[in-house]
């Protein structure tokens, strides 16, 4: 018998990466994820990563997966920048289909995985 009072789990509700789009469309953008947000799939409008920064609050529960995807196409792209609760190799400016993954160790997010697609 599953349990479900955290309510992270919720009868009914499909399991897994559960997706969140995002269009960057200002500088300095704060995503707000949903608890349950497992892969996000982001798309940007404009072609310098400087001008599309972003940040991404806070996980939930220590362990928890975050698969960034870069969905847009063409010679758009973003930035994330290392610093504050991220804690990635370099700052991370991904070309379309490119993908960056992360895992909450209770007080950042660590890279744990990057391609370049």
């Amino acid at each position: 018998m599953a349990n479900f009072h955290d309510g992270y789990m919720v009868v009914g509700e499909p399991l897994g990466a559960l997706p969140q789009d995002v269009l960057l469309v200002a500088d300095n953008t704060v995503i707000i994820l949903s608890p349950k947000t497992a892969f996000l799939r982001l798309q940007s409008d404009n072609t310098t990563a400087a001008n599309r920064t972003f940040t991404i609050p806070n996980g939930w529960l220590v362990g928890q997966e975050l698969l960034l995807a870069f969905v847009s196409a063409g010679a758009t792209t973003a930035q994330l920048a290392d610093g504050g609760n991220v804690s990635l190799s370099a700052a991370w400016e991904p070309t379309e289909d490119d993908t960056l993954t992360l895992v909450w160790s209770g007080s950042k997010w660590l890279e744990k995985a990057r391609s370049a697609n």
